[in-house]
């Protein structure tokens, strides 16, 4: 019987790394002696969910050697391969092919920028997305970085209300950037996952589905990170700006 309130995770750790340097997976990278992967798993854990399906790609078997080895013992953790790297979309599809017939709602995190990120804030999304019966709740950040982040979520009556390219000069207080993060209805994405069309370079990304939800007037939640709670993890820069604040030795 499906609980209306159960959910799965899915968390997105297919990515090569290039920019990184790629000579280990992205989701491997090392901050404080612990990989991302693996802290962003932590966190994960306290929130008590009856699955968690980790999407592997680049490098899978170091990927998933390293998982087993942190996590002995912890038996709702599972693993699925995405043979061919087209974007979140498609490892998002992979993932679902997984999870539980009695799941309802599926969370969905990248690994690669969740190293601050809080379960209180994890808790609160999940929680806000199912009050508020939405189709799709994503979590946003006012922390905006020019070379990431080239859409803006705008917010209005406590929904997404319309997503836009932004301006150089946007400067709107009910505007924020993505994370990637974000908690959707099982079906409605396998209803609706045809719909989203490829980018120029070819990928499908997941977070499409927040504008076809927004077109059809459906309810879009969502709730905001903290000031750098979410720090993506694309260059060695951005891993040296997180090691910094982190407190690496």
């Amino acid at each position: 019987m499906k609980n209306e309130n159960f959910f799965s995770v899915i968390i997105l750790a297919a990515g090569k790394g290039t920019r990184l340097g790629g000579k280990i997976p992205k989701p491997l990278s090392i901050i404080n002696k612990e990989s991302v992967i693996c802290k962003i798993i932590k966190t994960v854990l306290k929130l008590k969910t009856e699955e968690i399906i980790i999407v592997v790609g680049h490098k899978a078997k170091q990927v998933i050697t390293q998982v087993c080895d942190y996590f002995k013992g912890i038996d709702n953790i599972t693993f699925a391969l995405q043979k061919k790297l087209n974007g979140t979309l498609g490892a998002v599809e992979i993932g679902l092919a997984n999870v539980s017939q009695n799941s309802n709602h599926i969370l969905v995190l990248p690994s690669d920028n969740g190293w601050f990120l809080k379960f209180i804030t994890l808790q609160r999304l999940i929680r806000n997305h199912i009050k508020e019966r939405a189709v799709v709740s994503i979590l946003l950040s006012r922390d905006f970085d020019d070379n990431l982040h080239k859409i803006e979520y705008q917010v209005l009556n406590n929904q997404v209300s319309a997503v836009r390219l932004r301006s150089s000069n946007s400067n709107n207080r009910n505007s924020f950037s993505g994370t990637g993060i974000m908690c959707i209805e099982k079906e409605y994405i396998k209803k609706n996952k045809h719909l989203i069309e490829p980018l120029p370079n070819r990928e499908y990304t997941i977070s499409r589905i927040i504008e076809i939800a927004i077109t059809e007037n459906k309810v879009v939640g969502y709730v905001i990170a903290k000031k750098n709670e979410i720090m993506t993890i694309n260059t060695k820069k951005d891993l040296e700006n997180v090691k910094m604040l982190a407190g690496n030795n």
